[in-house]
């Protein structure tokens, strides 16, 4: 009994955050009587509900998101936009149907050639991403060659045209995860303009000083 009553002690004196009953139990004489600690297991067991509710309601909390996701992609799978005939690419200003090149409408309304959007993210992307995307690009043009030497009314590889999909896929990821001139490209490219403008300033003061100094 005497040793049952300095472990609950120390128990106590520690509290639930460093240490439980089941960490103390083994420290327990095989002789102890339960309504000795029962108070202790009592305590331990609510806390063990109240954290068991928690995390059920964070799983509905994740149902519930879940299910709006799917809503959202659902709608998002139905969403048309017209584009007018004189629509014109928010950086280059050329048409963007008179020509063939593939082009990219964002939820912004602007609308962008896929070679202009290129150059605008690639300053915004690391190594890695740079070199994936040459590849992916890579790849698709060896796809598009391949396709215009492919006689008229030939069937296309199954393998072939489920690898194009899954490529345009990952380049429209790459490129056209958010709008250019809505998302934080363009935060990021304000930013490194005044960094950019700040260091020039700086290096023309130096230039300055050192001319001044060489009279």
């Amino acid at each position: 009994k005497d040793v049952v009553s300095k472990v609950l002690s120390v128990l106590n004196d520690c509290g639930p955050n460093i240490l439980s009953i089941e960490d103390v139990l083994p420290f327990m004489p095989d002789v102890a009587q339960i309504d000795q600690f029962k108070d202790e297991i009592c305590s331990a067991l609510t806390s063990y509900s109240s954290k068991i509710d928690g995390y059920w309601k964070e799983m509905n909390e994740c149902d519930q998101t879940c299910d709006a996701l799917r809503e959202e992609i659902g709608r998002l799978n139905d969403y048309n936009v017209q584009v007018k005939s004189d629509a014109l690419c928010a950086f280059s200003k050329k048409s963007v149907l008179q020509g063939n090149e593939p082009f990219y409408i964002f939820p912004s309304g602007f609308v962008v050639l896929e070679n202009s959007l290129i150059k605008e993210v690639i300053p915004n992307m690391n190594a890695k991403q740079r070199l994936r995307l040459e590849e992916v690009r890579n790849e698709l043009s060896k796809f598009k060659v391949r396709d215009r030497n492919t006689s008229t009314g030939q069937d296309t590889n199954h393998v072939d045209s489920q690898r194009k999909i899954e490529l345009q896929s990952e380049l429209d990821g790459l490129i056209a995860a958010e709008c250019p001139l809505t998302g934080s490209m363009m935060v990021n490219s304000i930013d490194r303009g005044f960094l950019d403008e700040l260091k020039q300033t700086k290096t023309s003061t130096n230039v300055h000083s050192t001319t001044s100094l060489s009279f």
